[in-house]
């Protein structure tokens, strides 16, 4: 899961009255609906995680020939947090993630911030000394800082499905209704496509149309399968996710891992500060700044040190040795046009 943070920071564009077009499908007609009424949410919520043997060798992990890793069924729990409000985002993702040094879980903080005019990332351990694996990052508003893992998406269709940069580019509207059914735990679900039918998404009619299975293909194999649950949510009136279990497989079909999400608490339309949507880097991390494609250091004051390629402060001589080199060659013509012209007019004031 390391990877949805850096995968993971999008700007949500604010909750808008929007056009209907003449085409527009009644999955689509539902997202907009919810998206209109749902200014701000927030889910807590609880990842059980189930690795089966072997499931990290086919992620990469371990040595060729050293046996499965995890060498058993392993399974790990966290408390996750998402936000959304306006086009402001804050996502808490306090999920374990395997380690390749370890070749088990290792349980850091994945937190990712946008107050609508930039993105902040920050990856380290929960104890928050050992600052050679923590990193941060600053980044423009842009598509990637939620739902770019599958884990999400019931929580992002549920609030944003009809936003074009949370919702993997505008989700809901480029569904595409194939005509058929199917029962899916005992309810009739229409079916729709998309990314040119790899993604169906079976969508549940009598429930606000909310996805009740989203299934991924690849080359005729399932690699992903999520099968949610949605409840009225009492102050909005909406549908809203409160369970889902995602199932992942290897591109052979072989059972990987499998996520049971439950939402403990959720909120509606309630109003937020702007110190939730932004985070403070530890002292002495690292930072790579995206819009300018430079590296920096965290001072205690959350100021920020340059840094060279090998990692070591650049200096205040190096960060402005063109400024002073143009001020130097200005300084120095201006000393040689002065002294040229007092050479000039003291010959013409030589008496003749």
């Amino acid at each position: 899961m390391k990877g949805r943070l850096f995968l993971l920071l999008a700007l949500a564009a604010s909750p808008v009255a929007f056009a209907q077009p003449a085409s527009e499908s009644p999955a689509a007609v539902a997202a907009r609906t919810r998206q209109e009424a749902i200014k701000s949410i927030e889910f807590v919520f609880t990842v059980t995680e189930t690795v089966e043997p072997g499931a990290w060798n086919m992620l990469g992990l371990g040595a060729p020939g050293g046996g499965p890793l995890p060498a058993q069924r392993v399974t790990r729990e966290s408390k996750n947090r998402l936000v959304i409000s306006g086009n402001r985002i804050r996502y808490e993702n306090n999920h374990p993630i395997p380690s390749a040094q370890t070749n088990d879980f290792s349980t850091a903080i994945n937190l990712a911030v946008s107050d609508g005019t930039r993105q902040k990332k920050y990856f380290g351990p929960t104890s928050g000394a050992d600052k050679k694996n923590s990193y941060g990052i600053l980044a423009n508003p842009a598509r990637g800082m939620i739902a770019q893992d599958t884990l999400e998406l019931p929580m992002v269709l549920a609030a944003r499905g009809y936003d074009s940069e949370l919702s993997l580019s505008a989700f809901a509207k480029n569904l595409k209704p194939t005509g058929d059914t199917l029962r899916v735990r005992d309810r009739k679900c229409a079916a729709y496509t998309w990314l040119a039918q790899r993604m169906t998404v079976w969508v549940d009619e009598t429930v606000g149309h909310s996805p009740r299975r989203i299934q991924f293909v690849s080359r005729g194999v399932t690699t992903t399968q999520l099968e949610i649950e949605s409840v009225v949510e009492p102050t909005s009136g909406l549908f809203l996710p409160s369970f889902w279990k995602e199932t992942k497989y290897s591109d052979a079909g072989k059972l990987r891992t499998t996520l049971a999400v439950r939402v403990d608490e959720v909120d509606v339309n309630r109003e937020y500060g702007a110190d939730t949507f932004d985070l403070e880097f530890p002292p002495g991390i690292d930072v790579d700044d995206q819009r300018s494609m430079t590296h920096h250091r965290v001072q205690p004051d959350q100021s920020l040190v340059p840094l060279d390629a090998a990692g070591q402060p650049i200096s205040w001589l190096d960060r402005n040795w063109v400024w002073l080199t143009c001020v130097t060659a200005g300084c120095v013509l201006g000393l040689v046009a002065v002294f040229s012209w007092r050479k000039v007019a003291r010959q013409f004031r030589r008496p003749a």
